[in-house]
């Protein structure tokens, strides 16, 4: 019944400014959503120095302007294409004429390609933090156009929201 609803949800196709915030909403969710672990995560890790009973940032200042960009558009770009755009599409091509609800497929795949997402960005803890940004792309890939095959906007919504994401998460480390 509720993911009856859900995919209700995201077959209503959205345009105009509705998909910007749409897009920039998710954004900033998936964002505060993976700050709410990230923190402590990466202190476990030993990203952080702890300094009399404070965490410290380390010296990031040799991340050069170039990598930053290109991180933040391509990265963001050819990781949709791989974690989202090949996987839903196909599940949304094969599953399509089943007699066995292809709902079911798409989520499962979606679920599965999150937390693939999440585990090849480090480890297993990784999940926790990049897979809920690997969901709410695959959320705004479905909702902005991937269950209608319209697979150029949905590529632009997704990449949108791992933009947004990328840009708070470098913007943060290297203006804090």
């Amino acid at each position: 019944m509720l993911l009856r609803r859900i995919f209700r949800w995201l077959s209503r196709d959205i345009e105009g400014i509705r998909l910007w915030l749409f897009v920039l909403v998710c954004g900033v969710l998936s964002f505060v959503t993976c700050v709410l672990g990230m923190f402590e995560l990466l202190a476990y890790l030993g990203y952080f120095e702890k300094s009399s009973g404070t965490y410290v940032l380390p010296d990031l200042s040799k991340i050069f302007l170039l990598r930053f960009f290109l991180t933040l558009s391509l990265g963001a770009l050819l990781e949709e294409i791989v974690y989202r755009l090949i996987p839903l599409m196909f599940a949304r091509e094969y599953f399509d004429g089943a007699p066995h609800r292809p709902m079911i497929a798409i989520t499962t795949v979606a679920i599965i390609s999150s937390i693939w997402f999440g585990y090849v960005h480090g480890s297993a803890e990784h999940i926790f933090v990049q897979g809920v940004l690997g969901g709410f792309c695959s959320i705004a890939f479905l909702k902005c156009g991937g269950l209608k095959r319209n697979y150029r906007k949905a590529l632009f919504a997704s990449s949108g929201v791992h933009f947004i994401y990328n840009a708070i998460i470098y913007s943060s480390v290297i203006f804090p």
